[in-house]
């Protein structure tokens, strides 16, 4: 006989919670138990904890609501923000590098800046 899968939560369901186990959470997300837990413990999501306790075993915690927020896009603002900095960051880098290039390629040439002749200064 087939395993009969758990319904995923709804919203309501999750918001009415106050905390969440990680099965619940992982269904509600629609992703593996394993990713979840890696995620906590990784510390790369909002809406709950990974504590690593004595003889090595992991205590979850997730909050229902903080959970239904990331879920909905609405409480992720702070990590988007981190990651588009972090864009912006390599994006700059890249200019930097582009154009050190190309000053180390034209060096000692003569260089305009649209009207007028810039000549390297010795």
């Amino acid at each position: 006989m087939a395993k009969k899968t758990m319904p995923a939560p709804t919203d309501d369901e999750i918001r009415s919670m106050n905390t969440v186990t990680t099965a619940v959470a992982a269904r509600y997300l629609g992703i593996s138990w394993w990713r979840l837990t890696d995620l906590l413990q990784k510390g790369t999501v909002s809406f709950g904890v990974a504590n690593l306790c004595p003889g090595g075993t992991w205590r979850y915690t997730i909050w229902g609501e903080k959970l239904y927020k990331y879920k909905n896009g609405i409480d992720q603002s702070a990590e988007r923000q981190m990651q588009e900095l972090a864009q912006k960051a390599d994006a700059l880098a890249d200019e930097i590098r582009q154009f050190n290039a190309f000053l180390a390629r034209n060096e000692g040439e003569p260089r305009t800046n649209g009207k007028n002749t810039l000549h390297k200064v010795s």
